[in-house]
């Protein structure tokens, strides 16, 4: 059966906290797209010396776990630049290098 296709981003009400990954990951299935000319020569991002990711950060005077917050919020991917170069990279649920 065809997946259903939808006009706009709206239409797929994908911030309504419901979990989303597996639709972000296949929106040129689900919404009309057209394919952007790559650049002649692509950015390389450097990288640069690996940060630890904190266990915990506080929020609104609440020490939250970060696991759990990545998981809650269906993150399936999370860059941190430093200064121009990636410094902590992490690919979960259908996110990746290549997705």
């Amino acid at each position: 059966m065809p997946e259903p296709r939808w006009r706009s981003l709206g239409e797929l009400d994908l911030f309504t906290g419901a979990p989303q990954h597996e639709r972000f990951s296949r929106l040129q299935r689900l919404l009309p797209t057209s394919e952007l000319t790559p650049a002649a020569r692509p950015y390389t991002w450097p990288h640069g010396a690996s940060l630890s990711f904190p266990e915990t950060f506080a929020f609104d005077g609440t020490e939250l776990s970060c696991e759990e917050f990545l998981t809650d919020t269906d993150t399936a991917a999370l860059l941190v630049p430093v200064d121009g170069a990636i410094r902590y990279e992490r690919y979960t649920l259908t996110g990746g290098v290549d997705a």
